[in-house]
Order: C-alpha cells, then structure tokens, then sequence
C-alpha cells in the first residue's frame, strides 16, 4: 500500500510538472528591452540615379512639314514617334534628350542668337537661353551629355578657328566649362558628337570632306584622335553627310543621304545593316540624339 501511494505521488509530481511546462509554452513571449536588441542595420545611402546608355537611334526634321521623325532603333521602317511644329517659330531642332523621360528639345534661332528648350511630352517652353557674347559669327551648335548621370549640355564649333566651346550641363545658365582646339579650320570640317567608347559620355569628332576621313576623340581635349578612319566616298551616295547613330551600347558614324533617305554604316564591324528612313524626296536635315 505505500509503494502505491509513492508511486500515485510521483506520477501527480510529473503531471504537474508537464502542465506547467505546457502553460509557460502558450504564454506569450515578454518583449525584449530596446536595449537588448540588435541595433538595426542603417539605411544604405541613396545612390545617384542612372542615365540609361540606350538612346534613340536616329531623327530627322523635315522642314516643309514641320515634322519630327524618331527611330528607336537603326533599322528600316515607319518612324517611333512623330513631332509636329515643336519648335517655336523661326528656330530649327538642334538636338532631343531624355525621350524615354518625356523628352527635351533643343530649338536654334540662329538670327535671334538664342536657344529654346521645349518639353516634348507637352510642347511647352521649359526655358530659353542667349547665346554669350564671346561666341562670335555663327557657329555649328550640338548637344552632348558631358558628365555621367547628368544633364545634356551645349557646345558650340568654331569652324574657322577649329575650336570647340564646351558649356556645362545642370543648369540653365549654361556656364562656358572650357575651350579646345581640335581638328583643324575650314568649311570642310564637320564637328561630330557621341559616345564612340560606350562609357555612357559624350565627346566630340570631326569629318573632314576635303580629304574624306574621320576623326574622333574620347575626351573632350585636344591632342591625337583616339579612332580615326578614311571613307571610300564610291560607296556612299553623292549627297551623303556623316552622322552619329546609337546602337545598344555606343555610338557610331554612318553616312546619310537626304536624297535618298538612306542610312550607311562606315565600318562594316558595327553589325548594321544600311537602313531607310524618312521620305526620300523632302529634304531633310538630321536632329542629334542623346
């Protein structure tokens, strides 16, 4: 009889014991005090947002129609996107940026010295810009994105000093950054803007029709061209002027014929086939795209 009551009392022990620890199972966990926590991981600093390298391929204006024509891509075909009569009156397009961000057009009027910027998703002036009283004559005006994951800005090319005048981007004052010589003087040289290196910064070239060859600089300075080639102008139509057209990653020159409308790569390394585009008999002039 008392081993049954020692063991009934053991047996109640072990019970007990069990429900408790199932109690303190179901009770909720106490909070643990601030202090006791891991201290959280701070906010990883915001990192400047990034320009995409992809550009549009290539845009003409046709001046009897006042249009706007915009290729995505360098092939063949209707245009992307048409503009009609974006630029104020008595300006001509000199450049579009930003297009997949509503997009930005530069407008030139060359009598009034002075530029125009439009937005095109609205065709609203955003705001206008004088051309500085250094600049003399009239020179050849193009845009080009200067510094990463800025804002295009302007540069201006004195033909007959071989110079070209570089203005910052980032605001709309435009302040004069530096000025370079570069390739040479005379009315046959022709200044040039792109991304020939795929870094994502635009710098300058120049094709000279007098002896038909093309160089090109990765830094906005004077010195030697980094890439330079000739052209065999029998393979070009007799109207043909150089351009830059955007691939994925870079940009390169072809050679455009108004008469035409047709587009031809100067380096048959660049995977591109020749292409049309815009209407062959309106005379056409091409709008530079960053």
């Amino acid at each position: 009889m008392k081993r049954s009551k020692k063991n009934l009392g053991a047996v109640l022990i072990a019970t007990s014991a069990l429900l408790l620890a199932a109690c303190d199972a179901d009770k909720p966990q106490e909070p643990v005090a601030q202090s006791d926590q891991a201290p959280a991981p701070a906010n990883p600093p915001l990192a400047d947002p990034v320009v995409s390298k992809a550009k549009p391929a290539f845009a003409v204006f046709t001046a009897s129609t006042g249009k706007i024509h915009v290729l995505l891509k360098p092939k063949s075909g209707p245009a992307d996107m048409v503009y009609q009569n974006a630029c104020p009156a008595g300006s001509q397009p000199l450049g579009i940026t930003d297009i997949n961000f509503g997009g930005k057009l530069f407008c030139n009027d060359a009598a009034s010295r002075r530029m125009t910027v439009m937005d095109l998703s609205t065709l609203t002036e955003l705001f206008t810009w004088n051309w500085p009283a250094e600049i003399q004559g009239t020179p050849t005006w193009f845009i080009g994105r200067w510094q990463t994951n800025k804002d295009v800005g302007l540069a201006a090319y004195d033909s007959a000093k071989g110079i070209f005048h570089i203005f910052n981007s980032g605001d709309k004052s435009f302040s004069l950054s530096h000025s370079f010589e570069y390739g040479g003087t005379g009315d046959s040289t022709l200044p040039l803007v792109g991304d020939w290196d795929g870094d994502g910064v635009d710098s300058a070239g120049v094709y000279r029709s007098a002896t038909r060859q093309v160089f090109l600089k990765n830094a906005l300075e004077a010195g030697m061209a980094d890439i330079s080639f000739g052209l065999d102008q029998s393979t070009y139509e007799t109207d043909a002027m150089p351009v830059t057209v955007n691939l994925d990653a870079r940009s390169v020159v072809a050679m455009y014929s108004s008469n035409k409308a047709l587009v031809v790569f100067t380096n048959a390394d660049d995977g591109s086939a020749p292409f049309l585009f815009g209407a062959p008999a309106e005379a056409k002039v091409v709008v530079p795209v960053r």
